[in-house]
């Protein structure tokens, strides 16, 4: 199992890993509310897209992506890989793509400073 995060280092491999990431973030305290998910299957492939509303403690809603691929081994469905995103609106992406046009790639302090 794969997770990849939107920090340019955040990579967790193996279960003690993202049970561990999930953990720090705080996400038992977060409540989830689905706004759309599909699910989809080939052969012992299968994968799964949504959108949801995350509410932090203090009220802030966040719209989040995610992506989850999955393995079916011995009649079981194992997720070997999961994609989160936070949608950003397009008019704040281009705001960050402008700043950035003289930067070829941003450091980790210049991203942050976004």
């Amino acid at each position: 199992m794969l997770l990849i995060g939107s920090e340019p280092a955040d990579r967790y491999e193996g279960y003690e890993a993202i049970t561990d990431f999930y953990r720090r973030a705080g996400a038992s305290v977060v409540e989830i509310k689905v706004d759309s998910m599909k699910a989809y299957s080939e052969g012992p492939c299968g994968w799964v897209v949504d959108q949801v509303t995350a509410r932090l403690p203090n009220g802030l809603e966040v719209p989040v992506r995610h992506t989850y691929l999955f393995h079916q081994e011995e009649n079981k469905w194992k997720m070997v890989h999961a994609h989160i995103s936070v949608a950003i609106p397009d008019k704040i992406l281009m705001r960050i793509f402008k700043r950035e046009s003289n930067i070829k790639k941003a450091t980790p302090k210049e991203a942050n400073a976004l």
